[in-house]
């Protein structure tokens, strides 16, 4: 067996955490300065080659073999990189082409294993002997782009230096696939559709991106200029300065976060605060609001579209595999996952497209009839219109509904309540008359419909009655999140909590015994497997904890086993103690993403291309035909085998859109 540890270097004009891989990749400033390969045969690594530009470009025949054989796997760090810089860079050079299933990524298996997805820190949590060169990464960084004066540092004794860092990072990166192994034959299945979905693209409508742009400038300028009127001359962006304005008006207020500007300027939504009892002043509601808009992350989320968008008018990897640890993708680049769900629903009549349509035109009197005096929230209630498909083509949107809350029921063997949200009963008002002690209708009883809501999707994970407030019901009383918990806990899911305290018990069994046996609750498999405690989920897939170690807990005043493991998400690296609650979200939501999973493949095998997956839903674009809708339901309620096992009812709700939405 041969495969070949492969990293490019290279130097741009263009801002590659700006614009991202693919851009990168294809913009005319961007040159490949050097690329390093180790071959491994029969698990015998040789020693590191290192090829200039020029050999590069002389199509280095020793490579061009390894690259000509389809048997060998390149293994790359990152590999969306060093595919992109393949396709834009070296094929026009006469390479042949590398499509996903020649590579392999080490750092999909590092997020897999819920490790750190950076070279340097994965090979310090692995405790590896070969460690990334610090010191010719910072000489990387000067030498990938031109300098404050404009000038490249590629010296001779620079690019001598680089190459030895490119040796570095192929042994890192060996030593770091050596320590990881594969993804195993179901997973890299699912990567490598997840590698082509993301080389497949969202399409921007970059014109109406920049009509958007064009409305928030022209309302932009007044609102600052009456901001600066109201305040006395003090900026949108001069955060303090506005906290200690409010203040000094009377109004008390600890913070300038958006949760706090929503609930102190929308008392009667689900926001509700009680610390300000009174109504607030004139000019500070309209002081507030404005500072709202005006500081609202979304806006600079239309320029991140610009930035991101390809030649041909897409964003491309916008999805990081393995995203969490439960399996779960996460949002790059353009973040759609984190876009405001916007109010365009809750106003009657109006549809995104008439309100596209409308943003356009640029005419803020048209706008403004059709939305109302707040035209910075129409535009960005508008973020998901600026995704389209080509021409000719739709979207077709599919969205699993509730899928947590009735998968966590049919683990825990609450089948009754399964079946209850999948006949169409309203759950919400069912629960909400067990909090109440009342009959709960949606149109009658709005307030404790909600709250209802708020139990069934909200409690399944051990929320307790201080989480329940803070999370589901802000402003209500601590006797009635009491009254909501205890609701879900006793009347509505028993089985449920039963399922908790199970599954964390088989984990601290398999920390604290044997290192050698699996201990399973309701089919749910722990086990130690060398540095890491494995949970196997239903659909057979293994979600991992690295280093777990034995701890001691106290609970209703009794010292009790529990365990720990190592953490590296964002830049935190903790440790984090393992709670039930923890363990079954995990659980919940790995196999809520397999569900998905199984989807997109089979999405595929029907030819309906997916383009990307945020949170629970599904997005394919393909040409317009009747029946998209239903073809695209049929596939994501048709389960697999282990789902049906387990009783499983999923709902989709799917429809076909010339603009993304909600």
């Amino acid at each position: 067996m041969r495969y070949v540890v492969f990293d490019f270097e290279t130097a741009s004009e263009c801002d590659l955490l700006k614009r991202g891989a693919w851009v990168y990749a294809a913009d005319f400033s961007t040159r490949i300065l050097c690329a390093g390969y180790k071959l491994v045969v029969d698990g015998k690594p040789e020693r590191t080659r290192v090829l200039s530009e020029r050999q590069c470009m002389a199509l280095d025949p020793a490579l061009m073999a390894l690259v000509k054989d389809p048997a060998v796997i390149f293994v790359a760090h990152n590999c969306g990189f060093e595919a992109a810089i393949w396709k834009y860079q070296m094929e026009p050079m006469g390479w042949p082409a590398m499509p996903p299933e020649r590579w392999h990524d080490t750092m999909a298996v590092a997020a897999m294993k819920a490790l750190p997805l950076g070279l340097d820190k994965l090979t310090q949590a692995l405790d590896l002997p070969v460690r990334k060169d610090m010191e010719g990464h910072r000489l990387m960084m000067r030498m990938c782009k031109p300098n404050l004066k404009g000038e490249w540092e590629h010296s001779d004794d620079n690019m001598k230096r680089l190459m030895q860092y490119n040796v570095g990072d192929c042994d890192a990166q060996y030593a770091s696939y050596v320590a990881t192994k594969g993804l195993g034959a179901s997973e890299r299945q699912v990567w490598l559709l997840d590698q082509k979905i993301n080389q497949r693209g969202i399409r921007v409508d970059r014109e109406f991106v920049h009509a958007c742009q064009s409305v928030l400038e022209q309302v932009r300028v007044p609102m600052t200029a009456r901001f600066r009127e109201l305040t006395g001359g003090i900026n949108p962006t001069q955060r303090e300065k506005i906290l200690n304005w409010v203040n000094a008006q009377g109004v008390a207020m600890g913070d300038m976060k958006k949760a706090t500007l929503d609930a102190v300027l929308d008392p009667d939504d689900e926001f509700g605060i009680e610390e300000i009892a009174e109504p607030l002043p004139f000019h500070v509601h309209e002081v507030l609001q404005l500072r709202r808009s005006l500081a609202s992350s979304s806006v600079a989320k239309l320029q991140r579209m610009l930035d991101c968008t390809g030649q041909d008018g897409r964003v491309r990897y916008t999805m990081q595999y393995h995203g969490a640890r439960t399996g779960r993708w996460a949002g790059r680049l353009i973040q759609i996952q984190n876009y405001p769900r916007g109010e365009i629903q809750e106003r009657q009549g109006l549809t995104p497209e008439l309100l596209a349509e409308a943003i356009q035109t640029r005419d803020l009197s048209r706008i403004e009839d059709l939305w109302g005096p707040d035209i910075f929230s129409a535009v960005i209630s508008s973020l998901r219109s600026c995704i389209v498909p080509a021409e000719g083509n739709v979207l077709v949107v599919g969205d699993y509904a509730a899928v947590e809350a009735r998968n966590v029921l049919a683990l825990a063997g609450q089948h009754d309540k399964v079946a209850m949200m999948h006949s169409g009963v309203d759950v919400y008002c069912e629960m909400g008359s067990s909090i109440f002690k009342k009959p709960v209708n949606k149109k009658d009883n709005p307030r404790e419909r909600h709250i209802g809501k708020g139990a069934v999707l909200g409690c399944g994970y051990g929320l307790g009655p201080v989480g329940f407030r803070a999370k589901q019901a802000p402003g209500e009383s601590i006797e009635l999140a009491m009254a909501a918990v205890g609701a879900y806990r006793n009347d509505f899911a028993p089985m449920v909590p039963k399922f908790w305290y199970g599954l964390y018990a088989a984990s601290v069994d398999a920390v604290w015994c044997s290192h050698a046996k699996t201990y399973d609750f309701a089919g749910i498999e722990f086990r130690r497997e060398g540095d890491y405690l494995s949970m196997k989920i239903p659909s057979g897939r293994k979600i991992w904890y690295h280093k777990p170690e034995r701890e001691k807990t106290v609970w209703q005043g009794e010292e009790k086993p529990a365990w720990s493991f190592m953490s590296y998400q964002g830049k935190k690296i903790r440790r984090h103690l393992a709670w039930h609650g923890g363990v079954t979200a995990d659980c919940v939501q790995g196999t809520s993403r397999d569900l998905i999973a199984h989807a997109l493949i089979t999405c595929e095998r029907e030819g309906l291309p997916v383009v990307f997956t945020a949170h629970d839903e599904i997005v394919a674009e393909t040409k317009d035909r009747p029946g998209l809708a239903l073809l695209l339901k049929d596939i994501m309620e048709d389960i697999p085998a282990w789902a049906h096992e387990r009783k499983f009812l999923i709902t989709a709700e799917c429809d076909t859109m010339r603009r993304y939405r909600k």
